[in-house]
């Protein structure tokens, strides 16, 4: 196995950041997923699309940390479609929603353009020509 890339700051901030930002989907999409049969098929369907998105970012907390090459490509995934999720429940459902959890949705477009921003990070070789 390659010696390991040694972690940025940045990197070990965005890892970090990605672990409440899946245990809160996680709790909140079981929450939805649950309830959901008695408050209709789409809170039900936001619950399982947040479940997916607390997994997805504790895979992306693991990628990233461990500076797998595919961290960043997850993470960016992950994170956007984390923040569309956010901006979605403001735009279509309870403001008072996207309050509480505005801090998260900042948490997320940042770590999502921290990781687009130093994708290369990632990169297997990043010292080898392409030629």
């Amino acid at each position: 196995m390659p010696d390991a890339m040694p972690r940025s700051l940045g990197n070990t901030i965005v890892a970090v950041v990605a672990i409440p930002l899946a245990l809160w989907s996680l709790f909140i999409g079981g929450l939805f997923a649950l309830l959901g049969g008695f408050a209709g098929v789409g809170a039900a369907l936001q619950g399982v699309v947040a479940i997916v998105v607390g997994l997805g970012l504790l895979v992306t907390a693991y990628g990233v940390w461990t500076m797998q090459p595919w961290g960043a490509t997850i993470g960016i995934a992950m994170f956007g479609i984390d923040s569309a999720r956010r901006v979605a429940a403001f735009i279509w459902s309870d403001p008072v929603f996207f309050a509480v959890s505005a801090l998260f949705t900042v948490c997320a477009i940042g770590s999502a353009a921290y990781l687009i921003v130093n994708r290369e990070e990632f990169e297997e070789d990043p010292g080898a020509s392409n030629a």
